[in-house]
C-alpha cells in the first residue's frame, strides 16, 4: 500500500549541508529549474532543498555504493570465468594426464625426504594419490563456484534490467519526483514535454548521468510505493503557493 511521506524540509535538512554540489552548480541549477518549475520563490527555494539533498545522498551514499557493488560484480565475473576454466581444465585430464601428476607428486615428495625407510615411502606415494584425488575435486568445486557466481550475475542484472537505469538513479529520480509532487502539488509524469520531465533533466544534467527515455522514466515512477498528493500533471501550468513543510 503505498505511505505517506514527511514533509520535504524536514527530511532533507540534513543532506543540504553534505557538499553534493558547489556553489556555482548549485546557483546554475536553481536558475535553470526557475525557467522550468515557474513558481513561486518559495516553493523553489523548498524544491532545492529537497532536489540538493537527494544529490547529496546520491553522490555520498548511492554512488559509491553503486561502485562497490560494481567492483563486486567484476570480481564475480572473474571467478566464473576462471573457475569454468579450470573445472574445464580438470575435466579434460585422461588417464595418462592423472598418472603424470601422481608421478610429479611422488617425485616431489620423495626430493623433499629421501628417506630409505620403506614406510616413508609408501606415505609418500599414498600422499600423492591423495593430491591427485584432491585435483579431481576441486574441479567439481570450482564448476560449483562458477554457478553459483552466474546465479548471482544474473539475478544483478534483472534488477538493473527493470528499467534499464542503475539502482540509485532509480532512487534519486524517485527521491525528486517526491519532492516535485510536495512542492508543486503535481504528480509527476513521464512525457518528455512534461514539467517534471524537463526538471529532472536539468539535475541529471549537473550530474552528468544519462536521462532515461520516457519508457524506462514510466517505469520508475510506477514503481514508487508511496501515494502522491498532487493532481494529474498539466504542462506548463503555474502551481499556487502552497507550504509543505
Amino acid at each position: 500500500m503505498p505511505v505517506k511521506r514527511p514533509p520535504v524540509a524536514r527530511i532533507y535538512s540534513f543532506w543540504v549541508d553534505q557538499d553534493g554540489l558547489s556553489d556555482a552548480e548549485t546557483a546554475n541549477l536553481a536558475g535553470n529549474l526557475s525557467s522550468i518549475v515557474r513558481g513561486t520563490e518559495e516553493q523553489l527555494r523548498l524544491f532545492m532543498i529537497g532536489v540538493r539533498g537527494s544529490i547529496n545522498i546520491f553522490v555520498k551514499g548511492s554512488a559509491p555504493r553503486q561502485r562497490d557493488e560494481d567492483l563486486r560484480a567484476h570480481k564475480l565475473e572473474r571467478l566464473r570465468n576462471a573457475a569454468q576454466d579450470y573445472a574445464k581444465a580438470v575435466e579434460a585430464l585422461d588417464r595418462g594426464c592423472w598418472g603424470d601428476l601422481n608421478v610429479r607428486f611422488f617425485m616431489d615428495l620423495r626430493q623433499a625426504d629421501r628417506s630409505e625407510d620403506p614406510k616413508v615411502a609408501g606415505e609418500q606415494l599414498d600422499k600423492a594419490r591423495s593430491d591427485v584425488e584432491s585435483v579431481i575435486a576441486s574441479g567439481a568445486i570450482a564448476n560449483a563456484a562458477a554457478q553459483a557466481a552466474e546465479k548471482i550475475l544474473k539475478e544483478k542484472t534483472r534488477q538493473v534490467s527493470k528499467s534499464r537505469v542503475p539502482i540509485p538513479e532509480r532512487v534519486l529520480i524517485k527521491d525528486v519526483a517526491r519532492v516535485f509532487d510536495q512542492v508543486y502539488k503535481e504528480k509527476p509524469s513521464a512525457s518528455r514535454g512534461g514539467v517534471f520531465a524537463r526538471a529532472l533533466r536539468q539535475i541529471l544534467d549537473v550530474l552528468k548521468i544519462r536521462n532515461p527515455d520516457e519508457k524506462a522514466l514510466s517505469t520508475i515512477l510506477a514503481d514508487i510505493d508511496w501515494e502522491f498528493s498532487g493532481a494529474a500533471p498539466r504542462r506548463g501550468r503555474k502551481p499556487k503557493m502552497e507550504n509543505p513543510a
